[in-house]
């Protein structure tokens, strides 16, 4: 008896607080309340799932562009040590070698511009003598010759070890002014 009695009690006060709250004056106090309940989890929800998206968004594209780089990065890396390894296997040419020798600047010039044209990469090569002064270039551009490079970083760095040494990206003297890489 004790039981149906406490069930009807629970039943009249929701009864009770159901017509309270329809009829009475704080009928939106109650509905605000209640449609905050209801729309403050689904807010939060919604901006943790897209903070979460957005960072999984963003690592996939870091990994991306970090791919990219290591691709780009390797990539140039094995072309330029194919054009130190070309010019490392050109300065051991016996025939230019002897025409250094001789200070035949002429054919030593005739013999790198058959060289070049294997090689479309290479847009410039120059003969420099053991002061770094400017002996022969190809394409011809005869205002460089004699012209002295000993102030340059790479012309030091190989004077000082004899082995290939590849420049930092800077601005070429001549026409046209483009970046490039001296090895």
């Amino acid at each position: 008896m004790d039981v149906q009695k406490g069930v009807l009690v629970r039943i009249n006060f929701i009864k009770k607080f159901a017509v309270n709250l329809l009829s009475s004056s704080k009928v939106w106090l109650y509905r605000s309340v209640f449609f905050v309940c209801l729309l403050v989890p689904i807010v939060f929800l919604g901006v943790m799932n897209y903070l979460h998206t957005n960072r999984e968004i963003t690592d996939s594209l870091f990994k991306q562009k970090k791919a990219l780089a290591y691709l780009a990065s390797s990539t140039i890396h094995e072309r330029l040590d194919a054009l130190v390894s070309l010019g490392i296997s050109l300065a051991n040419r016996p025939l230019l070698i002897e025409y250094v020798e001789k200070e035949d600047w002429s054919k030593a010039t005739t013999l790198i511009d058959g060289f070049m044209q294997q090689f479309p990469d290479i847009d410039r090569m120059l003969l420099f003598d053991t002061d770094a002064i400017i002996k022969g270039v190809v394409p011809n551009i005869p205002e460089a010759i004699d012209q002295k490079r000993a102030n340059r970083e790479w012309y030091k760095q190989v004077k000082e070890h004899w082995m290939p040494c590849v420049s930092s990206v800077f601005q070429r003297g001549t026409l046209p002014r483009i970046n490039v890489v001296s090895i």
